[in-house]
């Protein structure tokens, strides 16, 4: 018989018992599974909430939009040698540059800026907040299989891989979540700063960012919204991949060798370094992207008399207007790589490097303002990076 219970102790229960017991291994199918409650835990603490998620995502689009703002007139200069067949140098650059402020204000220094603002909030917003995200649960992996192997999880630190792979995905995402935005952004880049009513009419020029993607899908479909996506998606992943894994590589090594977070001006600095080798890894695709966006549009307009657009060229003031624009300019039916040999065939392989010293210039102050301007926007909210969240 069982021996009576001493008076005035109560059973533990089934939970109190489960919760007393000590983590233990467990084999489960060749894997040994140990400290579930630990990790599980430790991803509760970690995780972003909702609301920190979303606001994540606010402060990437309010960076990204800054950053484009202060390089605009650059980046407008820019795709109009891209588009063109001039040559560039800086004398050029800065001829047209004067010459657009001359001739149109220099409020035209940023015209399709409001196109662009539009693309570039969302376009930031989930770059930069996907890049977080993926850090922080790449880092928890590692964090999870360090504890599985005995070793101490808080110890586990992102490989170079794991920065470039979360890089690449956070470009990825957002390329294609906003493509029609840039499209747009191109093409009105490449039209005159005020364009006549009859020139919108007849689809040569658009009024506005909305105008002008109810007008691409009419004339030429859903597929021409995304004209040039596939050399962006395969532009952007060496580019996105360089400059998010140099930026974060090079913030980590800064906390390692003082032991503090980087300051303002050392961010910049990072930001900048990434931002010119990411800018240069994928550049050549970039020119074929500006030349598939724009391609339909400008040979339509090559098509229509001067007079019903009032000297098309000369309003737009692309960089040598007018003939030399015709031969390297895609073809509205070119793929990636037809455009690419086209371009190659008629104005030699330099002409995929056109406008990159361009590009150099306003890359690492683009990559540097919108790193920096997040990291201190997420500083005042109190956000950690991606690869800090898991080590709270």
């Amino acid at each position: 018989p069982r021996p009576p219970r001493p008076a005035g102790k109560e059973l533990p229960s089934r939970g109190s018992l489960s919760a007393a017991r000590p983590a233990r291994w467990v084999p489960q199918a060749g894997l040994a599974v140990c400290r579930g409650g630990e990790m599980a835990g430790r991803r509760r603490q970690s995780a972003d909430t909702t609301g920190q998620t979303v606001l994540r995502f606010l402060l990437g689009g309010v960076a990204g939009t800054v950053a484009k703002t202060v390089t605009a007139p650059l980046d407008l200069t820019k795709i109009r040698f891209q588009v063109s067949q001039s040559p560039v140098s800086v004398r050029l650059v800065l001829e047209h540059v004067v010459t657009t402020a001359r001739r149109s204000g220099v409020g035209a220094l940023w015209q399709g800026n409001g196109a662009a603002a539009i693309r570039v909030f969302p376009y930031a917003a989930v770059q930069l907040a996907t890049n977080d995200l993926l850090t922080a649960r790449l880092l928890r992996y590692r964090q999870d299989a360090a504890a599985l192997s005995g070793a101490t999880g808080s110890a586990a630190t992102l490989t170079a891989l794991d920065r470039v792979v979360a890089g690449a995905g956070a470009g990825v995402v957002s390329v294609l979540a906003t493509y029609p935005l840039d499209l747009v952004r191109a093409r009105m880049a490449v039209q005159p700063s005020r364009p006549s009513p009859e020139a919108v009419k007849r689809g040569l020029a658009y009024s506005g960012p909305a105008q002008a993607l109810l007008q691409i899908g009419r004339a030429e479909g859903i597929a021409g919204l995304f004209r040039g996506a596939p050399a962006t998606v395969v532009g952007i992943i060496p580019y996105s991949a360089t400059s998010f894994g140099v930026f974060s590589s090079l913030k980590a090594s800064l906390r390692r060798r003082t032991g503090r977070e980087p300051t303002t001006l050392e961010r910049m600095g990072c930001g900048a370094l990434a931002g010119l080798l990411g800018q240069t890894a994928g550049y050549p695709l970039d020119v074929v992207r500006r030349r598939q966006q724009t391609g339909y549009f400008l040979r339509e307009a090559e098509g229509v008399s001067s007079s019903s657009v009032n000297d098309w060229h000369q309003r737009v003031q692309l960089p040598a207007a007018g003939s030399a624009l015709r031969a390297g300019t895609a073809s509205p039916h070119q793929g990636m790589l037809s455009t690419l040999r086209s371009i190659v065939a008629a104005e030699g392989w330099r002409a995929l490097w056109k406008g990159v010293s361009i590009n150099w210039f306003k890359g690492p102050i683009a990559v540097a303002t919108s790193f920096a301007v997040f990291d201190a926007l997420k500083q005042a909210a109190g956000l950690a990076d991606g690869d800090q969240a898991s080590r709270r």
